[in-house]
């Protein structure tokens, strides 16, 4: 059978059934292992990947995997690409243990193929941290974050915004780490690069001032963080709606920073329209269900009583949106080849 030339449109474009259409016709034209069916199964898979229906995702990533195990050779740079899209969206899915080699895999069959500095590499390195960062491994993650960085430094230049999202992953790490001081910094070149390349009403720039205002309130440095969760709450709210789980998180966090402020009345209002936006069963819930019962007691102190420490310790600020944050900037890095 004569090999066919098989057009792919962009999996960028939110068109399910013209991919769908792409598959069908490499694989009635070119056959079950066709290089083609590999790529538009890999192009369909990116596509729901971005639309964050992983269940839909994976099995197609693996199909692809499977086809160019055995129509290319297992040093090829794209069997390398389906190793990493299908751990990318199994760190997405929270199943670590099966991502975790595969991402290494990835790593070591980039290094052979294309080198160490290439932006495929450095991509592979990214993820891998995060399936680190993830599982609280956050030493392992830091050195491989700082590898990338550095190789899309080189590539790329210090303006680009992949350098932001390098910074921020950073970043990201040594907040979790306690080391809010070389958080800051990161948070804020990042911050200027995507307020250049992106604009001031992108989500990932909201993501930066949401996770800047962390840290600041994390150091005790509320009235810097609370104009910076005001910021974000507005720019989510303007992108994404009031109802948006990440319009929440700078919710809840903008009224944990008015608790430490001594301004309860202000954050029982807050808390309580978290807890209603909220669904029973979301993952910050009961957190948020809690915050609101500390400060319904707080309001029933005295603002004097020494007493109000205590309570105010028991607060817990919830990180979603830089969970959130860190998925959308991995699934903007999954390859597809067209």
């Amino acid at each position: 059978m004569g090999s066919a030339v098989v057009v792919v449109k962009s999996p960028t474009v939110d068109d399910p059934a013209s991919l769908c259409q792409a598959e069908e016709l490499a694989r009635t034209t070119c056959g079950n292992n066709s290089p083609h069916l590999g790529t538009s199964l890999n192009n369909l898979a990116t596509l729901y990947h971005s639309m964050g229906r992983y269940k839909e995702a994976a099995p197609l990533y693996q199909q692809s995997m499977e086809i160019r195990s055995l129509v290319l050779s297992k040093d090829h740079p794209d069997f390398a690409t389906s190793l990493n899209n299908l751990a990318d969206v199994y760190l997405a899915m929270g199943r670590y243990d099966e991502a975790e080699p595969l991402c290494q895999k990835a790593c070591d069959l980039y290094r052979a193929a294309v080198g160490e500095d290439h932006r495929d590499f450095a991509t592979t390195l990214s993820n891998l941290a995060y399936m680190y960062g993830a599982t609280d491994r956050y030493k392992e993650a830091e050195p491989l974050y700082r590898q990338s960085l550095e190789i899309k430094k080189r590539l790329l230049g210090e303006d680009h915004p992949d350098i932001a999202m390098s910074l921020h992953n950073l970043a990201y790490i040594y907040g979790a780490m306690g080391r809010y001081k070389e958080a800051e910094p990161l948070y804020r070149q990042s911050l200027e690069i995507r307020k250049r390349a992106l604009g001031e009403n992108h989500p990932e720039f909201a993501t930066n001032l949401y996770n800047l205002a962390y840290i600041y309130g994390a150091m005790g440095r509320y009235k810097e963080a609370e104009p910076l969760y005001r910021q974000s709450l507005e720019i989510r709210k303007r992108v994404w709606g009031e109802d948006h789980p990440d319009c929440a998180a700078s919710l809840h966090n903008f009224a944990i920073i008015r608790c430490h402020m001594m301004r309860f009345s202000e954050a029982e209002r807050l808390l309580s329209q978290v807890v209603d936006r909220l669904s029973a069963n979301h993952q910050h819930y009961a957190t948020a269900q809690e915050n609101l019962s500390v400060v319904r007691r707080l309001l029933r102190t005295e603002t004097n009583d020494p007493r109000i420490p205590d309570p105010l310790r028991k607060l817990q600020s919830i990180t979603l949106a830089i969970a959130v944050s860190s998925a959308i900037e991995r699934r903007r890095r999954v390859h597809a080849r067209s």
